[in-house]
């Protein structure tokens, strides 16, 4: 294959072994004498290379976050997925892979841990209440005080992240969440899921390698299936579910990395999101909860669904 036409959905090979560096990865198929590099571009690339997302997709999500022109990024992705081919990496397909092993997630059956202020008992009652209608199972976290408050805030989600008698699937809420018209209990969901996201943000972290509080209309997502979107970079703590453990670790690990970073106003939310490329994320196309500005959450960036820009 010179280069993938638009319309085929790469997919990686079986039997990879793949080796992260400071760069980016390694990748070697079993029993190949000789690895493949990839640089923290490539290894965005890859990381997209799911068997679902087609080359035109790939390359439209790509392009809106590197710092380049669009023709000149389009060519790099292109000739990369064609080298991945040619070193037997990737199998080019028709039509997306279904999904396999889909579980459905009940609600009703997952643990809530709610960050709260314990002297906010406004937001507290709040949440007693909406989650006790709705008949969720819950427990009030008490929330970790200091300022600046956002760093509070990631050090409570650390709080609850780092406690290994909490295992996957559970969710974490925090106190400013009101669940809206589009409220359900049940979601069918891949079984590879690393974290299904029950609210949204329209801000995004700009990457690779260069991570900021964010841009407005900045997320890079697509369509996964007819319920569910992709997510790869956005910005949104206020309601998620853990799914595994190995995407729980990741965001334990890249929250505590983004705590060294005092240019970061939000770093559990800068954390969470910078491990999106490389796990499987998702959330409803119509977002069932956003952040009530009444408490001073962010509605004007989670009350509506994600759409193109």
């Amino acid at each position: 294959m010179t280069q993938p036409g638009p319309d085929l959905v790469p997919s990686r090979r079986r039997f990879i072994v793949s080796r992260p560096h400071a760069e980016g990865v390694t990748l070697k198929r079993r029993l190949a004498r000789q690895g493949f590099q990839l640089n923290r571009t490539g290894k965005a690339i890859w990381s997209l290379c799911d068997g679902r997302t087609s080359v035109k997709a790939i390359c439209n999500l790509l392009e809106r976050s590197f710092e380049s022109s669009a023709g000149s990024i389009r060519q790099d992705i292109l000739s990369t997925l064609a080298e991945l081919e040619r070193h037997g990496l990737l199998l080019f397909e028709n039509k997306p892979r279904r999904n396999r092993g889909a579980t459905t997630i009940d609600l009703r059956n997952i643990p809530f841990y709610v960050i709260n202020c314990k002297a906010d008992t406004v937001k507290r009652e709040h949440m007693r209440q909406q989650l006790s209608q709705l008949g969720l199972r819950f427990e009030m976290v008490d929330a970790i005080e200091c300022s600046p408050s956002s760093l509070g805030t990631t050090l409570s989600h650390l709080k609850i992240l780092a406690q290994k008698d909490i295992k996957p699937p559970f969710g974490i809420l925090e106190d400013d969440c009101v669940f809206n018209e589009h409220f359900r209990y049940t979601f069918d969901l891949p079984a590879d899921t690393g974290a299904f996201y029950l609210g949204v943000s329209r801000f995004g972290i700009e990457f690779p390698g260069k991570l900021s509080w964010g841009k407005w209309d900045q997320v890079i997502w697509s369509r996964y299936d007819r319920n569910n979107l992709r997510v790869y970079n956005m910005l949104a703590l206020h309601a998620v579910l853990y799914l595994s453990n190995t995407f729980r670790q990741a965001a334990l690990d890249a929250t505590t990395g983004a705590l060294t970073n005092f240019e970061y106003e939000f770093p559990g939310d800068v954390g969470v999101a910078s491990t999106h490329l490389n796990h499987l994320v998702l959330t409803p196309i119509e977002p069932i909860c956003y952040q009530s500005a009444l408490f001073g959450g962010q509605e004007d960036s989670t009350r509506s669904a994600l759409t193109e820009i």
